[in-house]
C-alpha cells in the first residue's frame, strides 16, 4: 500500500500563486517623497528613477482605496512601482491578501515592504497603551474596594 504525501498548504498555495501569477511590469519605478495625500491619490516628488521614464519632477499616483493610502506618510520617501493606465499612474501598498502584485507596488525607499498588519505602528504606541490599561485596571480595583467596604460597613451596622 502506498500513500501520496501532499505538500504543506503554504507551499502548495505559493506554488499555485506562482503558476497563475503573471503581474505586469511597472511602467516606471522611482524613489519619491510623498508631498500630498488627497483621498486615494498621493503626489510624489521624484528623487530618482530606477526604471522606465517619468519625464517630470513629480507624479500623481492613484491607489485602489483610501485604506491603501493610510500606510503612506507625508514627507517620507518610498520606492514606487506604478503602471500607466488610461493616462493615470496606479500603484498599491500590498497587504496580506494581495498575492500577486509584482513590481506595481509601493514600499519603503530601501525596498522593504510597508507594515500593513492590524497592529502596524502599535510598537511605538505600546507605552501609551500600557499606561492607559494600567490606569483603567487600577481605577476598577479602587471602585471594587470601595464597593466592598460599603457593603462590609452596612453589615457591621445592620
Amino acid at each position: 500500500m502506498t500513500f501520496a504525501l501532499s505538500a504543506p498548504h503554504s507551499a502548495l498555495a505559493q506554488a499555485e500563486a506562482e503558476a497563475t501569477c503573471r503581474p505586469p511590469r511597472a511602467t516606471v519605478e522611482f524613489v519619491g517623497k510623498a508631498t500630498a495625500i488627497e483621498g486615494s491619490t498621493v503626489n510624489f516628488r521624484i528623487i530618482g528613477v530606477r526604471s522606465g521614464e517619468a519625464g517630470v519632477d513629480a507624479l500623481e499616483v492613484d491607489y485602489p482605496s483610501d485604506h491603501n493610502v493610510r500606510f503612506i506618510d507625508l514627507d517620507e520617501s518610498y520606492l514606487v512601482g506604478a503602471n500607466l493606465v488610461r493616462g493615470r499612474y496606479r500603484s498599491m501598498v500590498p497587504t496580506a491578501r494581495d498575492e500577486c502584485v509584482g513590481r506595481i507596488r509601493t514600499g519603503h525607499a530601501d525596498g522593504s515592504v510597508i507594515d500593513t498588519g492590524t497592529f502596524a505602528g502599535a510598537k511605538e504606541r505600546l507605552p501609551t497603551i500600557a499606561r492607559t490599561l494600567a490606569i483603567v485596571v487600577l481605577g476598577a480595583l479602587v471602585v471594587l474596594i470601595l464597593i466592598g467596604r460599603l457593603f462590609d460597613g452596612r453589615r457591621a451596622y445592620g
